[in-house]
């Protein structure tokens, strides 16, 4: 990019115009979800337009040739410090604690992910019920778990709906209820903290723990004990 503008060739140059334009904007945002997300369909238009200004301006020839490599050192140095700078934050977050080494091997992914927000801590519970439970397993998990790398059908609630009050909605109130309600969803398993399904009873004669257990894990396994 840099090259494109020493290069006394105006076609060289547009070229080079657009890339820097690109490149800026690129850095600047990329991490940002929100602006990307809401902003990505005006670039196509911002880049035509500011491309086509930038070449106007080169074509002037109002820059001599050592204040052109100066601006063109200056502007790539400002370009590399905030990508720099934008590695060390993310290099600081609390999210990221692996220090950019590749993942070479699934018992790294799996300490990768455990390093993760969103309840993955679970992620070593997760790949086991992946290994050992049955295609045919149905799970639910009425605990807030973000069970994202659960390799088979389950039901669950996210973070904004208490899991007790939907059951409440489905007219789930007795053990009987709740039995029909895993029966017609033909639920098999169950995921949950043993603090939730401890402390209602309506859960106590219709689970059974299952001694798998998982590293970090604040979940555990337990079968339902007449599955549909």
């Amino acid at each position: 990019m840099v090259g494109g503008f020493l290069i006394h060739d105006q076609r060289w140059r547009k070229f080079a115009f657009l890339a820097a334009l690109q490149s800026i904007v690129f850095f600047w945002t990329v991490g940002f979800n929100e602006t990307v997300k809401y902003f990505a369909v005006a670039y196509p238009v911002a880049f035509l337009f500011v491309g086509v200004a930038l070449t106007h301006f080169e074509s002037l020839n109002l820059l001599r040739p050592p204040l052109r490599i100066i601006v063109c050192l200056v502007f790539a140095a400002i370009v590399l410090s905030g990508y720099v700078w934008r590695q060390h934050e993310w290099a600081q977050s609390h999210t990221i604690q692996w220090h950019y080494r590749p993942i070479l091997d699934r018992s790294e992914r799996l300490q990768y992910l455990s390093t993760k927000i969103y309840q993955l801590n679970n992620i070593y519970l997760y790949d086991t019920l992946n290994r050992i439970l049955p295609q045919d397993a149905v799970l639910l998990f009425p605990d807030n778990t973000y069970p994202f790398y659960v390799d088979r059908r389950f039901l669950w609630t996210d973070e904004d709906l208490k899991f007790s009050n939907y059951l409440r909605e489905c007219g789930v109130e007795a053990p009987a209820d709740l039995v029909l309600f895993l029966a017609d969803r033909r639920i098999t398993h169950v995921v949950a903290s043993s603090q939730s399904i401890e402390s209602d009873e309506r859960w106590t004669n219709v689970v059974e723990a299952d001694p798998t257990t998982a590293p970090l894990a604040t979940s555990r396994l337990y079968r339902v004990r007449n599955p549909f």
